[in-house]
């Protein structure tokens, strides 16, 4: 038997650009954040790319970490990359390193994150 085609409550398909989610999370009364709640009552199902995979874990170490948003995107591209090592001239990463390695093995990662010079004694070794 055939059904009409109402018959199913079907949800449109929406691709979301990962910038939405960031928006949402830096900025809780935004339109982006409605999106966001309105996904969360499953009034439509998201499509995502690989990209957006990555740019949600990124979110994930940013709200965990509390880094950059850049900074945080870059760590996740190292563990998306199944990285064992961040290497970073950014000072405020390697201040933070010990907590970031620590959250991230929270987040199942395990990254080891060196400033330049530490990385280059490491390998030397």
């Amino acid at each position: 038997m055939l059904y009409p085609r109402n018959f199913y409550p079907m949800r449109p398909r929406v691709f979301l650009d990962t910038n939405l989610f960031i928006y949402a999370f830096e900025f809780p009364r935004s339109n982006s954040k409605k999106i966001v709640d309105l996904l969360n009552q499953n009034k439509f199902e998201a499509i995502i790319s690989e990209a957006d995979i990555l740019k949600n874990l990124a979110l994930k170490v940013y709200r965990k970490s509390r880094i950059e948003p850049r900074d945080a995107l870059h760590i996740a591209s190292a563990c998306f990359g199944k990285a064992e090592y961040f290497i970073t001239c950014d000072n405020e990463i390697i201040k933070k390193a010990k907590k970031i390695e620590k959250d991230l093995k929270e987040l199942g990662y395990n990254i080891k994150i060196y400033g330049v010079l530490d990385f280059i004694e490491e390998v030397k070794e």
